[in-house]
């Protein structure tokens, strides 16, 4: 009797070992054991073994569903977004158009040329006598769009803007009339000549052309642009800046899975969190392009010399490699790249030195150059601007590196951005 009953407590104490272990089952190793996980299937993250961005983008709740860290739903994530309240959804509409780090991306901009913010003109009155009092002269123009433009120019004269666009190269386009042609002006931003443009005749004073000028690479911020006027001959509408590359690349998330199409999101019209897989794609989806972007902190070299690591004060902290004078190098982990094309690499430094510095890119060892970045002075040692140049690669692993050869600067972090979709 009393063996029956020892056997009979042990099968039972078996028993209840096998039902615990296999509630302690977590399959997909989200944490949430799979007796409770309402979303098999679905990891903590995406895994560290592919150089997309794939890491600190997502997580599971109480019942092993996926949320994703993201909150203004912009399609940057959280540990990239450097706005992280821009923009957020409403009911009725989708994000703004936002840059790689999360803040809005101005990509274009129109000047309207009667919008000066400063001017000089060599005399007195209005000769349109609309819209302004004072010495500037402007008309009513019968362009398509209505409005008002700036006539009856002399040599000379010149026109003050404030231009607030995101860092990227531009296309300048004038609006321009004239009935003679050769009229000129030229352009400063920030009291630096960006382009002179010639005007053509146009068949009139008020038949009006876009007449693309020169293109202009330009940082974050507001700009002071200035149009001085080389002759008459000229009526001005406007002048557009269209911004092409850059990190005004601009990410939508237009089915609101919290991953931002075309980079992270290989299925745009899926918006079922729970049942999408880390590409944003369920059963029924094909995927698309996947962007590739990598993103690496300064200090996360694997051996380096004469450089050095301190605190930073830049978005979220952490720490950025300092002290780098001329002939020091970091070198990094391998990277690999997906396919030939052109890449940005975009760097978020900052230098109190007034000369700046130069970055060159290169193979580790420095057995292959493949570009250089002109660190500018950015008034301070943790004064922090995104700056990039654009490199052509072939698809392959690489382990770069980072030379100084003139100058100091700090870096915070670096990013290799695919620009080739």
């Amino acid at each position: 009797m009393k063996k029956s009953f020892l056997y009979t407590s042990i099968i039972t104490a078996m028993l209840a070992n096998s039902a615990v272990m296999a509630q302690s089952v977590d399959s997909d190793s989200d944490g949430v054991e799979d007796a409770f996980d309402a979303c098999p299937g679905t990891p903590i993250n995406r895994g560290t073994t592919t150089n997309y961005i794939n890491q600190f983008l997502a997580y599971v709740d109480e019942v092993g569903c996926r949320y994703v860290i993201d909150d203004d739903f912009d399609g940057v994530r959280d540990y990239m977004d450097e706005c992280l309240d821009t923009p957020h959804f409403t009911e009725d509409s989708i994000a703004s158009r936002v840059d790689l780090y999360g803040c809005t991306a101005i990509n274009t901009a129109r000047v309207e040329a009667e919008d000066y913010t400063a001017h000089y003109d060599k005399d007195w009155g209005n000769k349109g006598s609309v819209y302004r009092e004072d010495s500037v002269d402007i008309e009513v123009t019968s362009d398509e769009e209505g409005g008002h433009n700036i006539f009856w120019v002399e040599d000379g004269e010149w026109l003050e803007y404030d231009l607030e666009l995101t860092a990227a190269t531009y296309q300048i386009t004038p609006r321009v009339a004239s009935e003679t042609g050769g009229g000129s002006f030229s352009m400063w931003l920030d009291g630096k000549f960006i382009g002179r443009h010639d005007v053509t005749a146009t068949g009139g004073w008020q038949t009006w052309e876009s007449q693309a000028s020169n293109l202009v690479s330009m940082d974050s911020g507001v700009h002071k642009l200035r149009i001085q006027f080389e002759g008459g001959g000229v009526n001005l509408n406007y002048i557009d800046f269209t911004g092409s590359g850059g990190v005004q690349m601009s990410f939508m998330d237009e089915d609101r899975d919290g991953l931002a199409d075309y980079t992270e999101d290989r299925c745009v019209r899926t918006n079922n969190h729970q049942d999408i897989d880390w590409q944003g794609c369920d059963s029924e989806s094909t995927a698309s392009y996947f962007r590739f972007v990598e993103k690496i902190q300064a200090e996360d070299f694997e051996s380096a010399q004469g450089v050095g690591i301190e605190p930073t004060t830049d978005l979220r902290e952490g720490n950025n490699v300092g002290f780098i004078d001329a002939g020091d190098w970091m070198q990094y982990h391998t990277v690999t790249i997906p396919k030939a094309g052109t890449y940005q690499f975009l760097f978020k430094i900052a230098s109190g030195n007034p000369e700046g510095g130069v970055i060159q890119i290169e193979t580790a060892g420095g057995e292959e150059v493949l570009g250089t970045l002109t660190v500018p002075h950015t008034n301070g040692w943790q004064a922090w601007k995104r700056e990039f140049v654009n490199v052509e690669l072939e698809a392959g692993e690489y382990r770069f590196a980072l030379k100084a050869l003139d100058g100091n600067f700090n870096i915070n972090w670096f990013s290799i951005i695919d620009f080739n979709y």
